[in-house]
């Protein structure tokens, strides 16, 4: 979670004509390493699992950042 002056950033940006990225990512404190879609219940992992299966995208943890940033690649509607 994120405690004190907590920041959440989305951004999205087009990669070409048909692909598009949109990485979203706070600077808390990160989760367990056990963590998966399946035994989360989280509104925020709900919501991005939710927009990755409308979207028929792949959403992947970006492990190089400080707290928690995943990348949803999806194809342009």
């Amino acid at each position: 979670g994120i405690k004190g002056n907590g920041r959440i950033e989305v951004n999205i940006r087009s990669v070409n004509e048909k692909k598009m990225i949109m990485e979203i990512g706070d600077n808390g404190v990160g989760y367990a390493g056990g963590f998966t879609f399946d035994n989360n219940k989280t509104l925020g992992f709900q919501l991005m699992d939710s927009l990755r299966e409308q979207l028929n995208g792949t959403l992947v943890k970006d492990k190089t950042k400080k707290g928690t940033h995943y990348t949803l690649k999806f194809e342009r509607i």
